[in-house]
Formats: structure tokens, sequence, C-alpha cells
């Protein structure tokens, strides 16, 4: 039997079927379907925004929200153990926390692990959220009446809330 080539219009009925069939199904982050998602208008910094909202609402964001709380909670008072010295770079004014700070259901969610820190206020010293760094992007989670601060360390190309008080974002990176 003879192999025949595909017309470009039998190419384009596929792509739009497996397009649908990639939407549907949850294909989203698959490398297809983030094509699909670039072709119809969402870049790069929208797309990994969007999916680690996505990841961390099916972690449960109350969950991981009340974590926060409780890690903020326990560095004013001193219980919780950071670096001393703060990050620079993406995760510029934050400070680590160790490892056996982080709970296992977060150690688990992901292939790799975030940075996870906390993020301290430049004028009072204050903490004000814990910080999930993959570098370029991550979330901030803090409580209910935390807001993104307006002047981030670096520029943002975009950045999602998952609820009130936890949002997830990308560098610019020029």
């Amino acid at each position: 039997m003879k192999f025949k080539r595909p017309s470009w219009r039998e190419i384009i009925i596929v792509c739009l079927i497996y397009s649908v069939y990639a939407t549907v199904t949850g294909w989203r982050y698959s490398v297809g379907g983030h094509i699909v998602r670039f072709v119809a208008g969402a870049g790069l910094a929208t797309q990994t925004a969007e999916d680690l909202r996505d990841e961390i609402e099916h972690l449960g964001t109350k969950r991981l929200q009340s974590w926060a709380i409780d890690i903020l909670e326990r560095y004013r008072n001193g219980s919780v153990k950071t670096s001393t010295k703060p990050n620079e770079g993406a995760s510029e004014g934050t400070l680590d926390l160790p490892e056996n700070e982080t709970p296992p259901y977060l150690k688990r969610a992901w292939l790799t692990m975030p940075i996870v820190s906390i993020r301290i206020n430049h004028d009072d010293k204050t903490p004000e959220c814990v910080v999930l760094s993959w570098g370029e992007y991550g979330a901030l989670i803090g409580p209910s009446s935390y807001r993104f601060p307006e002047k981030y360390t670096r520029p943002i190309s975009d950045k999602r809330t998952v609820i009130p008080g936890v949002y997830t974002y990308y560098i610019y990176h020029h």
C-alpha cells in the first residue's frame, strides 16, 4: 500500500479536531495544548500564571492559605527559623524557609520543588506573605487581606488572583 501525502485541508481538519479534543479533555498542559493556547493568543506568561493558578486550586487553596498564615504568625513569634541573608534575583527580599516547614502535600505537588520563603516588607521589616518560587514564576500566599504588591522587585508580565490573598505571577525578562 502506497502512502498518500495528506492535503493541507486534511492537516487543518486534524489540527482543529485535536484542538477541540485537547481543550475539552484538559490537555491544555500538553505541548499541543500550549501550542493551541499560544495560537489563540495566550503567551507564555499568561499560560504559566494560569496553569499555576489551576494547580494551586487543585491543591486546596484554603489549606495552602491556612499553612501560610500559620508560618507568618510563627515567624512573627520567633518560632520559625529562616535563612539569615535575604535572597536576591527573582525572590529578592525573601528569607528561605527550612525544608521541614514545608508540608508533605506541597513537597509532592510538583516535579520541581519551589523555593519556599517569606517575603519581608522593606519598610517595616514585617512578614507579608509566603512565596513559592520557581525563578521566573511563582505564587504569593498570604491572608485574605494581603494584596499583590503594586511595586514588585522586577517587572511582572502576568499575574492571576487565585482567591483574595493568593496570587500567581510570571516575571518579565528583557
